[in-house]
């Protein structure tokens, strides 16, 4: 290489150049102090209304939630807003089956100066049950209510704009669609920003759009430090999981709509552990500099449409957001492998390419893909084998997960460097990079065919590899060595790869990291000219790369263990079988540890009680039998029932018996569940297809309607049954707390998300 030693230093800093601009801009930006003129959102003024809103767990039903709701109330009225009111109805999904709630959604709306289609700011103040809700979603109810007191202190909006802090987002999207369903406000919206979260630290994305996304990813570009890409939407349609935007995207409101989370530590998510103490304040800076930036642009009178054309987005550091049609993504991606056909050809045509070279390389990209993929997924089994811990994790996800990405990283990149040194003796620098570029060009019409979003991922590095190709090809064709300026080639695959592979990690957890290293291996591959660059410099880079995948896999397992920042997650309820005078200690872990044992012994049983979805998986639930309980009534009581017509026409009052209620009634799965009536409110029949419209259909288990948060007057259900023989029911209620028979969890253990932990769950067999 020309100029030796030095040549290569300057190959090897402009990676590293690029790796640096790949993560300069990922993170969350600074808080701005309290101090700031009053225009400017500040995270430090907005900590106050967090403190508040953290101050304890307030899942709905629960005294704290009633107490947040009556301040979000006060606070909406002293920062200005007209029509502050709560909405108290019945919300209604068929997300995980018929869900329903009694809501109380926080409204309020203040008018513009010219009217229009109004700006709808939107997050939910209810938590998982045990949380303390600061990332999900304290830190979205705050950031709404800063933004609004720094709206005050500037001109009027020329729209009107309209707050919703909902209720009952956890129970399954019922704050929102009660108001989108049931609001006269709800017409009234033209764009809804949405604003919530999955754990506690990290950037806040916007990763949903509405479709026709074109004006508001112009507005969207306009945010400093705006942080998304067209990518997240793409997945996220694919995802079990929707928040609270869901609702407005599939009514009938024609609205415009952006959706903001942030989604590291996910560990905490839903836990004790999502409390202020663990929140990243720069996450709520980040939330509210969207919040006040996108209010303004999109409240002023010059956005006249929310939906026209979609566009496909990216960031790309020192630049902002790019963004371009999404109708561009097949020409583009054409246009990129076409070049690399191009250099093939005259490759071919030159005699620059041999056979054997390409042939040579062509090994070496399916050694490069293959071996780090298999060990990363071995790995993997044999940490999880090693510690079954791990398991324990709901989410699949430990909380050093990222040591376990950054180890398999560096195995990648030291394996992959050794194999293009190898596969160098017997092939060129361009022999060695006609596979990996038609591999990455075939798979990018492929992706713009199937996923446009996420094309630019792959026309941009293939642009760029092309053209170090093309001057490599010209200073070898003048017997002249590449100059180490050609490694900039290698910044576009650097700065959109490499913080998209540890987004997704975060995102999908990290079962992922096998997807990970291939990912890795592959834009490495693509990189080969500018990496030959660092000629006998990458056997340093190799053995660097070795050196971080041991120290972080070291790392890694030193912090295996739990501790009071880094809480072990289990699970205990009591649990009534009314109807057979029974009663367990059961527990959704694998088995009894050190504060469960008190009660279930140390070898409980797998057991089979049907709670909460449990059904359909074996051995789920372990249980362990303890004493005969107090006889007690069932709540439901039978108002009346009408056989007419080969079906049964129920009625049936269910009561309150105790905080934080939720009560859930199953059937019959042979007999169809219809024209199911609420609280007053009735819901049309539907398919399982209307998952978010508020349209019943019970679900294939038998479960006629899960409600959450009984209020204090109970509530009222009338649905019809097929068949006009006596119907027989099974509810099953739970409530917050167990026996004082159990003492307190030890501080390094914390309650278990996602399943009914911490409460005494009720069975009675109900014959109607």
């Amino acid at each position: 290489m020309r100029g030796g030693r030095a040549a290569e230093l300057v190959a090897v800093l402009i990676f590293a150049l690029g790796t640096w601009l790949a993560f300069a801009t990922a993170g969350p930006p600074s808080v701005v102090p309290a101090t700031a003129p009053d225009s400017t959102f500040s995270a430090e003024r907005a900590m106050h209304d967090l403190r508040v809103i953290t101050a304890a767990p307030h899942a709905l039903g629960s005294a704290e939630h009633d107490r947040i709701r009556d301040y979000l109330v006060d606070r909406l009225r002293a920062l200005g807003l007209e029509d502050v009111h709560v909405q108290s109805a019945t919300g209604f999904n068929t997300l995980a089956g018929p869900l329903a709630a009694t809501v109380a959604n926080v409204v309020g709306r203040k008018h513009g100066a010219k009217g229009g289609p109004a700006v709808l700011l939107s997050a939910h103040y209810d938590a998982a049950p045990r949380s303390f809700g600061a990332g999900d979603d304290g830190v979205g109810v705050a950031a709404i209510l800063e933004t609004l007191r720094a709206l005050a202190a500037g001109a009027p909006l020329d729209r009107d704009l309209i707050v919703t802090l909902v209720d009952a987002e956890e129970e399954g999207l019922l704050g929102s669609e009660a108001f989108v369903s049931l609001h006269p406000w709800a017409k009234d919206a033209g764009v809804v920003l949405n604003f919530d979260g999955r754990g506690t630290i990290g950037p806040v994305y916007m990763f949903q759009t509405s479709p026709g996304n074109a004006p508001l990813i112009a507005a969207l570009a306009k945010v400093p430090g705006a942080r998304t890409n067209s990518l997240t939407g793409e997945v996220y349609r694919h995802l079990p999981s929707d928040t609270d935007l869901g609702s407005w995207l599939h009514s009938p409101f024609m609205v415009g709509a952006l959706n903001f989370a942030h989604i590291d530590g996910f560990t905490r998510y839903h836990t004790p552990l999502d409390n202020i103490a663990t929140l990243d304040p720069r996450v709520l800076q980040q939330m509210g500099d969207y919040a006040l930036s996108l209010t303004h642009t999109l409240g002023g009178s010059t956005v006249t449409e929310t939906r026209t054309d979609d566009e496909i987005y990216f960031n790309a550091s020192l630049i902002g957001v790019v963004h371009y049609p999404v109708s561009w993504a097949m020409i583009v991606n054409v246009d990129a492998f076409c070049l690399v056909l191009l250099l093939a050809g005259l490759g071919w045509y030159r005699r620059t390419l041999t056979l054997r070279g390409v042939g040579y390389g062509a090994l070496g990209l399916a050694l490069t893909l293959a071996i780090p993929v298999l060990a990363a997924w071995a790995a993997w089994r044999l940490i999880t084998l090693a510690h079954p811990q791990y398991r324990d994790f709901l989410q699949g996800d430990p909380y050093n997960s990222a040591w376990y990405l950054l180890a398999a990283a560096g195995f990648t990149l030291a394996w992959t460097l050794t194999v293009q040194r190898r596969i160098s003796a017997g092939a060129t620098a361009a022999e060695m990079s006609i596979a990996p570029m038609l591999l990455f060009g075939i798979t990018g019409l492929v992706v713009a065919q199937r996923l446009p979003g996420a094309s630019y991922l792959f026309c941009w590095p293939l642009f760029a590899a092309t053209m170090c190709a093309s001057w490599w090809r010209r200073a070898t064709g003048r017997n002249r060595p590449p100059g180490s300026w050609l490694a900039i080639f290698a910044i576009p695959a650097l700065v959109l790869w490499l913080p998209l592979i540890r987004a997704l990690e975060v995102a999908l957890t990290a079962a992922f990291i096998p997807a990970c290293a291939l990912m890795l291996a592959l834009i490495v591959s693509l990189l080969v000219m500018p990496l030959q660059l660092a000629g006998d410099t990458r056997r340093w880079m190799a053995a660097a790369a070795g050196v971080v995948a041991i120290v972080a896999l070291v790392r890694a397992e030193m912090s295996a263990g739990f501790n009071e920042e880094r809480k072990h997650p289990d699970s205990l309820s009591y649990f009534i079988e009314a109807d057979s005078a029974r009663v367990w200690w059961i527990t959704f872990d694998r088995g009894a540890d050190h504060w469960t044992s008190a009660v279930l012994g140390n070898t409980p049983q797998p057991h089979e009680f049907g709670l909460y979805g449990f059904a359909r998986r074996a051995g789920a639930i372990r249980a362990t039998p303890t004493e005969r309980p107090v006889a007690s009534a069932t709540p439901v009581q039978l108002v009346a029932s009408d056989a007419d017509s080969g079906a049964r026409r129920m009625r049936l009052h269910v009561a309150r018996t105790g905080p934080g209620e939720f009560v859930a009634i199953y059937g019959d799965s042979t007999r169809r569940v219809s024209r199911m009536r609420i609280n007053g409110r009735s819901f049309a029949d539907g398919d399982s297809s209307e998952r978010y419209l508020p349209r019943y259909h019970a679900s294939r288990d038998g479960t006629v309607l899960r409600y959450f948060g009984v209020p204090e007057e109970g509530i009222d259900v009338e649905f019809t049954v097929s068949g006009s023989s006596p119907v027989t029911l099974r509810v099953v209620t739970g409530t917050e707390g167990m026996p004082a028979v159990i003492r307190p969890r030890p501080p390094e253990f914390m309650s278990k998300p996602w399943v009914p932990t911490d409460m005494t769950l009720t069975e009675w067999i109900v014959r109607m």
